[in-house]
Parts: structure tokens; C-alpha cells; sequence
């Protein structure tokens, strides 16, 4: 059997050096062929890839001199680039002919062109969101309309000044403690408190003040979202809160000291009958012939590492806006008197809440209904 002269691989490169001799003399041109095994090819000189994909198929410029038809030109030759028979480049393995390597063609956009999904988006900065600090005062319990008592929690808000907007939909605040009093401020802290219109001094709302002897030298990031609903200078205080039916409560637990491996890590234990008097212990730490050693990051006993803890979906009993108090049913993380705690309103977390537990009436009273009709 007679050999071909070339190989495939020569045919190819014939094939792109005369059509790099026949295109060399042309500034801008642009041509299509077909190549020995079958595939479109296009060849293009003159300007960018990008520019050559984002023109028109054909080699006159477009017609229509609008923007608005441009932009639909372009677009629906992304399409075909995209979907039509040659939106895809197959390149043949001479080692390994079965499989081919398909390589899509970017789809390209134009900067300018309208992009109206964007506005679809859910952004999670734009859920409305609200933080206020707030001092817990002590534990107290309050009668329900049937009688009952229930456990409640007496939070004392302190006043806070916006003075500059972060990202993600938080706030950078100045507030005063009445646990740490400064005699006086930096006088950085006092330039950003100056610029927003605060003086330093303790802060005043609707018929609640804080101690004037200490100025408002803290600062902390709390959830203000959206930003467009607050300005610098404004003091978020009790009346964030107003219409709020559950609120979720964020501060530092208290320490218990040493604790053991029940308490600090939730073990089981051992048995506590039959004669076992191994009750709370660790157990073995896995220190045996291999690997010979403890394993750094194994669960002992020690000092708890948690720092803050978190109550979700407390209800919020009672504002006064005279005060500055609020009253949530339930206890809450850290010593009376001692710990600053963050109370966030998250009205899409609270929506959410209450469209599931009218769902969940809907159903039970569906459920009734059958239930019902069956014994009938």
C-alpha cells in the first residue's frame, strides 16, 4: 500500500501557512475555511480577538448606526458562536484519536450592554437589620394573661452614635460604658466623634441620658442595614426596635472555670453502675505504640473557649422608650450588671418565622377538619 507524502499534522500546517501567505498582504481581513478534517476555521488579523468576536458575522460593518441594534447584533452572535455548529473547537489527538477536547468559546459581554438581572438579585446588605447595645440589668418574671408566670430578662439599651459606615451591611458605633469610664477621649476618637456632630459626652435620647462623667470612646461594628435608611450622626437607641416581636440576643457567656470533658465537649461518660468507677473521666487519649504520643487538638478538660453565645428568636415582651428599657422573655448570656449585650431585629428572619407558623395553623386545622370528616 502506497504512504502519503504528508502526515496530517503536515496537511494541517500547510494549510494555516497558505492561508497566512494569502491573508498577509490585507491590513483587516478576516476569512473562513475548512480544514482537512472537516471543521470550520476562521482567521482573523488586524485588532483583537475579543473586537473580531463582538463585530458582526458579516464582512461589511453592521447596518443599522444605533446602539440599541449593536448591542442586539452582538448579542445574538454570542448566541451562535455559543450554539451554532461551530460554538465548539475539536482538537484530535494523533496518540489518542477516540477522544476529542471540546473548548467553548468564551461568552464575551459588552461592558455597556444592560444588564437587567442584576436588579432579580437578593442582595443579603439589603435585608433590613437592626443592632442596639444593651446592658443586662437582672432577671425578673411577669404574669400571663391566664395566670401563668414567665421568666423575663431586664435589658437597659445604651445609647449608640453612628459615626462611620463598613461593609456587609454593618456600622462602626460610639457608645458610652458605664463598666469602663474614661476621664478622657484621644483625641482621634474625638475628631471622628467632632465630624458627625457628637461632642463625646455622654449621649441623650427621648427622656433617657447616660452618665456625662464618661465620654463615648468605645467603638463597635453593629448591623445597620440597609445603610440608605440611617446617617452618620444618628443614635440608634429603644426605638430601633419599635414593632419588633422577636429578637435574638448576641453577648459573652459566663466562665465556669475548669471544666470537665462532660461539660466542655458534651462526652457521654462512663457506665454509672456494675461496679464501673470510671463515671466522668476522658477515657484513653490514644497515646499507643502508634503514634506513641498525643495527638495535637485532643478534646481534655480545660477553660471553655467559647467567647460569645447566642439566643435566637427571644420574644420581645415590652419597650419603653422613657427609659430606654426592654424586657425579652427568657434568660440571656453573662453576669447582671456586667455584660454588654448586642439585640439584633432581623425583619426577614422574623417574617420568615411567622409565615411558618401560619403555615403550620393552616395545616393543623386542615388536619383537624379530615380527621373530622373521617369519624363522620
Amino acid at each position: 500500500m502506497r504512504q502519503p507524502l504528508f502526515c496530517q499534522q503536515e496537511q494541517r500546517l500547510l494549510v494555516l501557512l497558505l492561508l497566512m501567505l494569502c491573508t498577509a498582504r490585507l491590513p483587516n481581513c478576516s476569512s473562513s475555511t475548512v480544514s482537512s478534517s472537516g471543521h470550520e476555521s476562521k482567521v482573523f488579523c488586524g485588532g483583537n480577538p475579543a473586537a473580531f468576536l463582538l463585530r458582526c458575522p458579516s464582512m461589511s460593518p453592521c447596518s443599522s448606526s444605533s446602539d440599541a441594534a449593536v448591542a442586539t447584533n452582538a448579542a445574538q452572535y454570542r448566541r451562535d458562536l455559543t450554539d451554532g455548529p461551530h460554538g465548539s473547537v475539536y482538537s484530535d489527538n494523533s496518540k489518542r484519536r477516540s477522544q476529542n477536547t471540546r473548548i467553548w468559546f468564551l461568552n464575551l459581554r459588552d461592558p455597556e450592554e444592560p444588564r437587567p438581572e442584576l436588579f432579580d438579585v437578593r442582595w443579603k446588605d439589603s435585608e433590613p437589620k437592626v443592632e442596639v447595645l444593651a446592658l443586662k440589668v437582672s432577671m425578673t418574671c411577669v404574669f400571663a394573661p391566664d395566670g401563668t408566670t414567665e421568666p423575663a430578662t431586664l435589658l437597659q439599651v445604651l445609647p449608640a452614635t453612628i459615626v462611620q459606615f463598613l461593609e456587609h451591611g454593618k456600622a462602626l458605633v460610639a457608645y458610652d460604658d458605664p463598666l469602663h469610664s474614661h476621664r478622657f477621649l484621644r483625641r482621634s476618637v474625638l475628631g471622628i466623634l467632632q465630624r458627625v456632630g457628637s461632642s463625646g459626652s455622654g449621649a441623650t435620647t427621648a427622656g433617657a441620658s447616660t452618665n456625662n462623667s464618661t465620654g463615648s470612646g468605645n467603638m463597635i461594628a453593629v448591623h445597620a442595614q440597609p445603610a440608605t435608611d440611617y446617617v452618620l450622626g444618628q443614635i440608634l437607641d429603644a426605638s430601633a426596635l419599635i414593632g419588633a416581636a422577636r429578637v435574638t440576643v448576641k453577648g459573652r457567656p459566663k466562665k465556669k472555670g475548669f471544666e470537665g470533658v462532660m461539660q466542655r465537649h458534651g462526652f457521654k461518660g462512663g457506665p454509672a453502675t456494675h461496679g464501673s468507677k470510671h463515671h466522668r473521666g476522658p477515657g484513653s487519649t490514644g497515646a499507643g505504640t502508634d503514634p506513641g504520643r498525643v495527638l495535637p487538638g485532643t478534646r481534655m478538660a480545660g477553660r471553655d473557649p467559647k467567647q460569645t453565645s447566642t439566643v435566637r428568636d427571644l420574644l420581645l415582651l415590652g419597650v419603653n422608650l422613657k427609659t430606654n428599657a426592654l424586657l425579652v422573655k427568657g434568660a440571656v448570656p453573662g453576669h447582671p450588671g456586667k455584660t454588654i449585650l448586642k439585640v439584633q431585629w432581623d425583619r426577614a428572619r422574623q417574617q420568615h418565622l411567622e409565615l411558618r407558623q401560619r403555615l403550620a395553623k393552616v395545616a393543623a386545622e386542615d388536619f383537624l377538619q379530615q380527621k373530622k370528616g373521617r369519624a363522620t
